[in-house]
Protein backbone atom coordinates (compact mmCIF):
# COMPACT_ATOMS: atom_id res chain seq x y z
CA UNK A 1 0.00 0.00 0.00
CA UNK A 2 1.11 3.36 -0.43
CA UNK A 3 0.38 7.07 -2.03
CA UNK A 4 0.71 7.98 -5.25
CA UNK A 5 2.23 11.44 -6.08
CA UNK A 6 2.40 13.53 -9.14
CA UNK A 7 1.85 16.95 -10.36
CA UNK A 8 -1.47 16.76 -12.24
CA UNK A 9 -4.64 15.04 -11.24
CA UNK A 10 -4.10 10.95 -12.65
CA UNK A 11 -0.73 11.21 -13.72
CA UNK A 12 1.41 8.94 -11.87
CA UNK A 13 5.17 10.24 -11.22
CA UNK A 14 5.85 8.85 -7.71
CA UNK A 15 5.00 5.91 -5.82
CA UNK A 16 5.97 5.96 -1.99
CA UNK A 17 5.21 2.73 -0.17
CA UNK A 18 3.55 2.92 3.25
CA UNK A 19 3.20 0.29 6.45
CA UNK A 20 0.16 -1.32 6.73
CA UNK A 21 0.02 -1.20 10.79
CA UNK A 22 -3.83 -2.28 10.41
CA UNK A 23 -2.42 -6.72 10.15
CA UNK A 24 -2.74 -9.18 7.15
CA UNK A 25 -6.34 -9.33 6.75
CA UNK A 26 -7.18 -5.70 6.75
CA UNK A 27 -5.38 -2.13 5.69
CA UNK A 28 -4.16 0.98 7.55
CA UNK A 29 -1.51 3.27 6.29
CA UNK A 30 1.03 4.01 9.11
CA UNK A 31 -0.07 7.71 9.79
CA UNK A 32 3.53 9.30 10.60
CA UNK A 33 4.55 7.51 7.86
CA UNK A 34 1.98 9.12 5.02
CA UNK A 35 3.42 12.59 6.84
CA UNK A 36 6.18 11.81 5.98
CA UNK A 37 5.56 10.88 2.36
CA UNK A 38 3.05 13.74 1.89
CA UNK A 39 6.11 16.15 2.74
CA UNK A 40 7.97 14.81 0.11
CA UNK A 41 5.91 15.18 -2.88
CA UNK A 42 5.59 19.01 -1.48
CA UNK A 43 8.97 19.11 -1.47
CA UNK A 44 9.28 18.18 -5.11
CA UNK A 45 6.14 19.98 -6.57
CA UNK A 46 4.13 16.90 -6.31
CA UNK A 47 0.32 16.74 -5.09
CA UNK A 48 -1.19 12.97 -3.82
CA UNK A 49 -2.69 12.23 -6.71
CA UNK A 50 -3.76 8.59 -5.46
CA UNK A 51 -3.67 5.43 -3.55
CA UNK A 52 -2.48 1.91 -4.27
CA UNK A 53 -2.65 -1.48 -2.33
CA UNK A 54 -3.10 -5.28 -3.06
CA UNK A 55 -4.69 -8.18 -2.99
CA UNK A 56 -2.60 -10.98 -2.92
CA UNK A 57 -4.05 -14.22 -4.59
CA UNK A 58 -7.41 -12.17 -5.42
CA UNK A 59 -9.04 -10.48 -8.13
CA UNK A 60 -9.12 -6.86 -9.73
CA UNK A 61 -12.99 -6.17 -8.06
CA UNK A 62 -12.61 -3.30 -5.10
CA UNK A 63 -14.11 -5.18 -2.29
CA UNK A 64 -16.33 -3.35 0.20
CA UNK A 65 -13.63 -2.42 2.86
CA UNK A 66 -11.86 -0.17 -0.66
CA UNK A 67 -14.90 1.24 -1.54
CA UNK A 68 -15.67 2.31 1.84
CA UNK A 69 -11.89 3.86 2.47
CA UNK A 70 -11.80 5.15 -0.69
CA UNK A 71 -13.00 8.59 0.27
CA UNK A 72 -10.86 11.59 -1.80
CA UNK A 73 -13.05 12.07 -5.04
CA UNK A 74 -10.58 13.90 -6.85
CA UNK A 75 -7.66 10.30 -6.40
CA UNK A 76 -6.88 7.79 -8.52
CA UNK A 77 -7.02 3.96 -6.90
CA UNK A 78 -4.88 1.72 -7.97
CA UNK A 79 -5.43 -2.35 -7.27
CA UNK A 80 -2.53 -4.58 -7.82
CA UNK A 81 -2.80 -8.11 -7.73
CA UNK A 82 -0.01 -10.31 -7.02
CA UNK A 83 -0.08 -14.36 -5.98
CA UNK A 84 1.23 -15.65 -3.23
CA UNK A 85 4.51 -17.03 -3.97
CA UNK A 86 5.31 -13.98 -6.37
CA UNK A 87 6.02 -16.68 -9.14
CA UNK A 88 3.26 -14.42 -11.37
CA UNK A 89 3.19 -11.50 -13.17
CA UNK A 90 1.34 -8.20 -11.29
CA UNK A 91 -1.80 -7.10 -12.99
CA UNK A 92 -3.65 -3.83 -11.99
CA UNK A 93 -6.65 -1.73 -12.47
CA UNK A 94 -7.25 1.87 -11.68
CA UNK A 95 -10.62 3.67 -10.51
CA UNK A 96 -11.38 6.83 -9.91
CA UNK A 97 -15.03 8.63 -9.00
CA UNK A 98 -16.98 9.34 -11.68
CA UNK A 99 -20.72 10.23 -11.35
CA UNK A 100 -20.07 10.04 -7.54
CA UNK A 101 -19.15 6.12 -8.10
CA UNK A 102 -15.84 4.55 -8.35
CA UNK A 103 -15.56 3.12 -11.86
CA UNK A 104 -12.69 1.22 -13.53
CA UNK A 105 -10.82 4.12 -15.66
CA UNK A 106 -7.89 3.13 -18.57
CA UNK A 107 -4.15 2.11 -16.91
CA UNK A 108 -1.37 3.10 -19.13
CA UNK A 109 2.07 2.45 -18.07
CA UNK A 110 4.54 4.06 -19.56
CA UNK A 111 8.57 3.23 -19.34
Amino acid sequence: MGLLGGASRGVVEQVCPLPNIAGPLAFFADPYAQFRAEKRFRASKSIVVGYYHSHPGGGLDLSDSDRLFARRQDWLYLLLVTDFHGEQPVSGAAFRFLDGDLKEVPLIVKG
